[in-house]
């Protein structure tokens, strides 16, 4: 679970930052004019769309591999509270 949990955080940091590179060239496209109805902003929002949904998928993600991790663990502490 470890190794799943480092790349699960690097996916997400990863994301994150391209998710603020991705911010950063639209409102530099719509300062220079550059309109909705263009191909390439248009593109560029549906990007960005695409990569948040990713980031919200590793997250929710990241949350079941948590769940998982204390659902194995609390029988076994329980178990050890029964034995003291």
């Amino acid at each position: 679970m470890a190794d799943e949990d480092t790349v699960l955080e690097e996916a997400m940091d990863n994301l994150k930052e391209a998710g603020q590179r991705i911010r950063a060239t639209q409102s530099l496209m719509r300062s220079q004019g550059m309109t909705e109805g263009e191909g390439i902003l248009t593109f560029v929002d549906g990007v960005l769309e695409e990569m948040e949904s990713a980031y919200r998928y590793l997250v929710m993600r990241r949350a079941m591999t948590d769940q998982l991790q204390i659902a194995q663990i609390v029988p076994v502490v329980l178990q050890k509270g029964k034995t003291a």
